[in-house]
Parts: C-alpha cells; structure tokens; sequence
C-alpha cells in the first residue's frame, strides 16, 4: 500500500518520541497497532464482500445465459414441431386429395397403401389343408371331371361320378403322436 521503507520508519519513531515522550509511547503504540488490526480486518471484511458480490453478479450473468440458452433451445424446439406439424397436416392433404381423386376416377394408378391392386387374397377362400396342416394337392383333372359332369348332366346323359372334388390324404392312418406319449 505505502512505500514506506526502514528509514522513514526510524524517522517517524524519532518523531513521535520528541512529541509524545518516552512514557506515553508503549500506549500509542499499542492505540496505533489497534486501528490497524481494525483497519485490515474491515478491509478484509470489504473484500470478502466485494467477491461475494461478483460471485453473485456471475452466477446472476451465468443465470441469464442460460435463461437465454433454454429459450432459445425452446424456441428451437417449437420451431421444428410446427414444422413437422405443417409437413404432417401437408401430408395429411395430400393423402386425402388423393383419396378423393381415386373415389373420383376409380381406375386410377393411385391406391392406398396395404392393399392389393389386381392380386386376390391368398387367405380367402375354402381352407384345403389336411388334419396335419399341410396343403392338399387339387389338380385340374377332378375340377375337369366336375366340368363334364355338369354338362353332361346338362344334356341328360349320365356320366360316371366324378371322384371327390377335395381328395382324402393317401394314407387313412392316425397322425403320430407328436410328444412321444403313447396311447394307453
């Protein structure tokens, strides 16, 4: 603080013995190094202050930057759900424009997803599989045989029956036991 060195020291001591004397020295003294200990304790006491202050200036500057983050990651935020909002309900047109331009056309190249254009439904229909599961082989030659006995019945001719239109499995055995218990 003061650039006081050893020898203005010596010079202030000589002073303050001519003037105050060499009894009322010790108590000066004493007075003297009393106010500096109040001094730096009030000094210190200031500054602990002041930093405190500054933390609290820095965590209040720290707090508005991130206010300010969180602001604009919301505003961000809002910003991509409108328009993932607008490019939903865009979508949403488009699909019903659609919609309505193949109620419109009904022949149109457009169909809604999920559903077949010419294809049929391979799962509608009577269910030709044997008690195992396993599809049944239907060739053409009893659909052929169906076909001419209807048209000979047609013409009133008879005709030999034809065989079954669902043929049986080749074997008329029971299917084995597939968890190897066997039957009492």
């Amino acid at each position: 603080m003061f650039d006081i060195g050893w020898s203005e020291l010596l010079v202030l001591g000589v002073i303050a013995l001519i003037f105050v004397g060499p009894k009322e020295l010790p108590g000066l003294l004493r007075t003297v190094g009393r106010y500096a200990g109040v001094l730096k304790q009030q000094a210190a006491e200031f500054r602990a202050h002041f930093d405190q202050a500054l933390k609290e200036a820095e965590l209040d500057q720290l707090k508005n930057e991130l206010t300010g983050f969180r602001n604009e990651m919301e505003g961000a935020a809002r910003g991509a759900m409108r328009a993932a909002e607008k490019q939903a309900e865009s979508a949403g047109r488009a699909i019903k424009d659609a919609d309505v331009s193949n109620d419109a056309s009904s022949g149109s190249a457009f169909s809604t997803p999920g559903t077949p254009i010419s294809e049929p439904d391979p799962f509608e229909g009577p269910d030709i599989t044997d008690e195992n599961g396993l599809p049944i082989e239907t060739g053409k030659s009893a659909g052929a045989a169906t076909q001419r006995a209807d048209a000979s019945a047609s013409a009133g001719q008879s005709a030999p029956a034809p065989a079954s239109a669902s043929p049986q499995p080749a074997s008329s055995a029971p299917a084995p036991d597939k968890t190897g218990a066997a039957e009492p």
